[in-house]
């Protein structure tokens, strides 16, 4: 499953989430999955503008 796949996957999961407990759960895995996809963004867009 791609990084990005799994985000979309834990937003339908949050969506759908009637327990408040199990939905921090998601969130907090959504946005460690958030960050993750940031610094990879990051990067690339880094090695783009330099590929030295």
């Amino acid at each position: 499953m791609t990084l990005l796949h799994h985000i979309e996957e834990l937003r339908a999961e949050l969506w759908n989430c009637n327990d408040g407990e199990e939905c921090r759960r998601i969130e907090a895995e959504l946005q460690a999955a958030e960050r993750e996809k940031a610094a990879l963004d990051e990067a690339f867009e880094a090695w783009l503008a330099n590929p030295d």
